[in-house]
């Protein structure tokens, strides 16, 4: 079986790729490339849809690491949603499970995203006082990981 890969934008900053069928070494540069197309459009955050995924070999998993690595500095983040137990085992037996979050729905993967990026002008943060001692550790409430957007 084939592979497709398609991307769609939740937003500003997040895109899901979507990815159906066979998953494997010859579907793996094309997918590296619309991974990074994304990236260098201002995607911060990743989520890869697994759910209609037969099969995934190795070079696909390695594609999802190196775009953990290109994003994470920025604090961006990579998510796999896996409704299936056959793909998200693949996740566990290799430890990727604890490099790239795994969760059970698309839906899952989309609040986790959207917990995650929380917003540091917000009022939980505000009360918090998050700027404050972000600033003590000389980061910015406006860039990295802890950026809203």
């Amino acid at each position: 079986m084939s592979c497709r890969i398609e991307r769609d934008s939740l937003d500003r900053y997040s895109s899901v790729i979507r990815l159906a069928g066979d998953v494997d070494l010859y579907d793996a540069p094309e997918l590296k490339d619309l991974m990074a197309e994304s990236i260098r459009a201002g995607t911060r955050h990743l989520i890869c849809d697994l759910s209609e995924v037969t099969f995934i070999d190795s070079t696909a998993l390695g594609v999802m690491i190196q775009a953990r690595k290109r994003l994470e500095p920025d604090g961006g983040s990579i998510r796999v949603a896996c409704p299936g137990p056959a793909i998200a085992d693949i996740f566990e037996a290799v430890g990727l499970d604890r490099m790239v979050p795994v969760h059970a729905s698309l839906d899952d993967a989309i609040a986790a995203v959207r917990i995650y990026r929380g917003p540091v002008d917000g009022p939980i943060a505000k009360r918090s006082g998050v700027k404050r001692w972000l600033a003590s550790v000389g980061r910015s409430p406006t860039k990295g990981r802890y950026a809203g957007g």
